[in-house]
């Protein structure tokens, strides 16, 4: 559906769960008890992760389409997906 926005987590380069970015909640993957994903207020982000660095807790929520998180230690990816017509084709920051 044009307009519609929903995050992916994927777990070793396979995606377990997909929701939608308008409707907050707490995701946990599964076998990783240790790390949490918040979704709030149309943004996502890592809330938790037992990681040594924590750079993907430090990296912050993302709102935009094509934004990603990674916790490397943990192989944990999380990204913004939205549809062809929404997603831009670059960002520069």
């Amino acid at each position: 559906m044009k307009g519609e926005r929903y995050i992916e987590i994927a777990v070793d380069g396979q995606v377990r769960t997909t929701a939608a970015l308008g409707e907050n909640g707490l995701f946990t993957p599964e076998g990783l008890p240790a790390v949490e994903i918040a979704v709030r207020d149309g943004a996502v982000g890592f809330v938790r992760s037992d990681c040594p660095d924590k750079i993907c807790v430090h990296t912050g929520f993302l709102s935009i389409p094509g934004q990603s998180a990674v916790c490397l230690p943990n192989r944990v990816v999380v990204r913004i997906v939205a549809h062809e017509e929404e997603a831009p084709d670059s960002m520069i920051y």
